[in-house]
């Protein structure tokens, strides 16, 4: 196990893998936390005892777990051979942590979280990229099957040296996810399961409590028991169907001005648009008759012009109407649209500008 500084919470990711967790293995685990038990870690014959004791726990009694306290890189706090099938795994700790009990209990955990992952086909996918995605997964899983106090409590161990010319402290951290992530996704799992809080604390270290008591801050949306009741679940979706419903309201309503002005604007504009084109065609109709007659008689053409003259007169009294008609539209329409949206929603409003010039 690796030691990983990350400060932040990722929550949706957290729950995206207990989702995962939940829905694979959900059925198989007891809802129960293993309790922290002494280990004497200078003792190999205890250490392989923690061993069983954890992965019997786990389920997984048929096999047999072989520890051994080895040298390991920087930052590792132990290794599992996965790599066969056979009934005996082998567990490698490091030595920089085998003093430390809860040390010793929190990586046992994680190694044997490891096993149980790779017999239940439980993974983020394969390849280098993936590998620190399938670490926290890992840890999250050694929580979820029940080890989240051993993690807890063993999440990190310090390091004192002391000589004649100086004092050296040294703090090692266990796991990929650091107290506070593995504070709150315990506290979670405890929530979703129905765990007392007096079960829940139980056999934490007083660092682990405080840790616990942090995660308060996201008691309402996290740890509410209401997730629980289906009452709550349904009044949550009662209250986005109600924003669904306030949307198809306001837009029913857009729908039904959009239609009183095509029923009581638009389409009487059009057919006042159609009646003034076919009096604009008539009008030159009229125009081309004024032409109609071939003469050169004096007379006729002086009576003709007479004539022609009176109709004209006419004509251009109809044409002056027809045009004040047309302008008086063409300003409304221009009204219209430039009008505020207060004002575009009264009916009113609108018909009080039309209802004078767009009758029968």
């Amino acid at each position: 196990m690796n030691e990983i500084h990350k400060s932040d919470l990722y929550i949706d990711d957290y729950l995206d893998k207990i989702f995962l967790l939940e829905k694979s293995i959900g059925a198989k685990t007891t809802y129960k936390i293993l309790e922290p038990f002494p280990v004497d870690t200078e003792d190999s014959l205890s250490i392989q005892k923690a061993a069983k004791t954890i992965a019997d726990f786990v389920g997984l009694n048929n096999l047999v777990f072989i520890v051994a306290k080895t040298k390991q890189k920087s930052n590792v706090g132990g290794y599992i051979e996965l790599n066969n099938n056979e009934n005996e795994v082998f567990i490698e700790i490091s030595d920089n942590i085998s003093k430390s009990q809860n040390a010793v209990l929190a990586v046992l955990a994680h190694e044997i979280t490891h096993k149980y992952m790779q017999i239940n086909a439980i993974s983020c996918g394969t390849g280098p990229l993936l590998e620190y995605e399938n670490e926290i997964l890992t840890d999250i899983t050694s929580i979820f099957l029940g080890f989240g106090k051993l993690m807890l409590n063993g999440y990190e161990i310090v390091k004192e040296s002391v000589n004649i010319v100086n004092y050296t402290r040294e703090t090692i951290k266990i796991g990929y996810l650091n107290k506070k992530q593995i504070a709150f996704v315990y506290r979670l799992i405890c929530a979703m399961r129905k765990i007392p809080k007096n079960d829940m604390l139980s056999g934490l270290s007083s660092e682990a409590i405080s840790e616990i008591s942090d995660c308060y801050c996201y008691e309402e949306d996290y740890f509410n028991q209401e997730f629980h009741n289906n009452k709550f679940q349904n009044e949550l979706v009662e209250s986005l169907i109600n924003y669904i419903q306030t949307l198809q309201d306001e837009l029913n309503q857009i729908n039904r001005h959009l239609e009183l002005i095509k029923t009581e604007y638009i389409n009487k504009t059009e057919t006042f648009l159609d009646i003034k084109q076919q009096n604009l065609k008539n009008f030159y109709n009229d125009l081309r008759t004024l032409n109609q007659y071939d003469t050169y008689d004096p007379c006729l053409i002086y009576l003709i012009t007479i004539k022609n003259r009176r109709k004209i007169e006419q004509m251009k009294i109809k044409l002056s109407q027809e045009i004040s008609d047309a302008k008086e539209v063409k300003q409304n329409l221009n009204t219209i649209t430039k009008l505020d949206e207060k004002k575009r929603t009264k009916k009113s409003f609108l018909k009080k500008i039309f209802n004078k010039v767009l009758r029968n």
